[in-house]
């Protein structure tokens, strides 16, 4: 059989501030550990989901700043390589004007009257700029990082938002041809021609698929110009790359600022002043003393009446 404890008035009053002033440690103590004044729904749900919701949106948006990262790297190797064959083609330029230069041996644009002299000098420039030539190919294959090269005439595509459909933000990189097509950058495109099918110094419509005579001041007249152009459609592909290197630069600024605007607004929500949460621990601890010393009189109270008692 149970009975219940009568406690008086005062005692019971005590004893109930006692307790809540020891819940209220309680949390006071979790938000300090924790560094959360919402540390879940019950707490405040608004908040708590909002919070999440805001932490969500951040992490994907985060994740995305590992993709244009990879793609600035990408343009950027594309630029080098791209500058790289700038510089290669320049030799190309400088070695043709040696050859027109020398008059060892040189043929009239009819190929009739020839300067008498030796080739050699010619000869040795030819295949130097063979040589050169073949590099050219080479360094586009090069280009590439993490699998990507688009001087390869390979696409790169950028995601810049964590939102799908018409919603999605994204970008296509690309070298293209006049036709909006990829395209490669090698000496082929650039209409050096190739080693490979003896055309490395064609002009268009010129010599009827034979490899260009560097004994010929016309072909290397007609060579220069090709080169010319060559540095110009260089020089445009280089400028296209730029201005895609800004856009990837400028949306991975803005992404690394507004993951950081999120992440603030979703501590705002829940997060707990710790100055604040460190004073009210000790408020607290000095109303747990007055209870626990209230307690003690008002126990002290029915102790005098057993003292009468006795």
């Amino acid at each position: 059989m149970s009975s219940n404890i009568s406690l008086t008035s005062s005692t019971r009053s005590s004893l109930l501030s006692l307790q809540n002033t020891s819940a209220l440690q309680s949390v006071t103590s979790e938000r300090l550990s924790t560094g959360r004044k919402v540390n879940s729904a019950l707490d405040n749900p608004v908040n708590f989901f909002t919070a999440a919701s805001l932490n969500s949106r951040s992490d994907s948006l985060s994740s995305l700043l590992d993709n244009m990262s990879n793609g600035i790297q990408t343009i950027q190797a594309a630029n080098k390589g791209l500058t790289a064959m700038k510089s290669i083609v320049e030799q190309l330029q400088s070695t043709v004007k040696q050859a027109r230069q020398d008059t060892t041996l040189a043929y009239e644009s009819d190929g009739t009257t020839v300067t008498t002299g030796t080739d050699k000098v010619r000869t040795n420039l030819e295949k130097q700029y063979k040589d050169l030539l073949g590099q050219l190919d080479k360094i586009s294959k090069d280009s590439g990082y993490n699998g990507v090269n688009l001087l390869n005439g390979e696409e790169l595509k950028i995601t810049f938002n964590e939102k799908t459909g018409t919603n999605k933000s994204d970008m296509t990189v690309k070298l293209t041809d006049d036709d909006g097509e990829a395209q490669a950058v090698t000496a082929t495109s650039l209409g050096l021609g190739s080693l490979a099918d003896g055309e490395y110094t064609l002009p268009d419509g010129e010599t009827d698929g034979t490899a260009a005579d560097f004994t010929k001041n016309a072909d290397l007249d007609a060579l220069s110009d090709k080169l010319t152009t060559a540095l110009t459609t260089m020089q445009s592909k280089a400028s296209s790359l730029g201005s895609n290197l800004s856009v990837v630069q400028t949306r991975q600024d803005f992404t690394k600022e507004l993951v950081n605007v999120l992440k603030s607004g979703a501590d705002g929500l829940v997060n707990a002043d710790m100055n604040e949460e460190a004073a009210n621990f000790t408020a607290l601890q000095t109303r747990q003393s007055i209870a626990q010393q209230t307690l003690s009189l008002a126990n002290q109270q029915q102790q005098g009446i057993l003292q009468l008692l006795r």
